[in-house]
């Protein structure tokens, strides 16, 4: 099984104190045990260092920089053609609030036809994604 996993979900996993830490530590656990083909997009991996480094700390960017680059998850780097999806998707989205990266992950999802979503997103539910909970 092939889940897409967002940056909500990395930072649940990697935030002790986010309030989303025990859930995503029990589905990660899940996934390992399932054997699950993890995959996330090369935008997710850098959102997700921008965010750590500046609402945490630099040291836990890198070190999950780090995990990350030594494999056990599939990067997907998006193509011209992804990228010119997303936009059409969002350029035609009507909430103000539904960032870019996400309707990447969206045009991804679609493309390379992954089944489930990683994700404490709720824009993700709302596209219809399926979302492991």
């Amino acid at each position: 099984m092939s889940v897409f996993v967002d940056a909500s979900a990395f930072i649940a996993l990697l935030v002790v104190d986010d309030s989303n830490h025990k859930r995503a530590a029990e589905i990660a656990a899940r996934l390992e045990l399932e054997k699950a083909e993890l995959v996330t997009s090369s935008m997710i991996i850098a959102e997700v260092l921008t965010v750590l480094s500046m609402r945490f700390s630099k040291t836990l960017a890198v070190e999950f920089g780090e995990r990350v680059m030594k494999g056990g998850i599939q990067i997907i780097h998006p193509s011209a053609l992804s990228f010119e999806h997303a936009w059409n998707l969002w350029r035609e989205e009507s909430k103000k609030d539904v960032g870019f990266v996400d309707t990447m992950s969206f045009a991804l999802i679609e493309s390379e036809h992954i089944p489930s979503s990683f994700s404490f997103d709720h824009d993700f539910l709302k596209r219809n994604f399926q979302v492991l909970n």
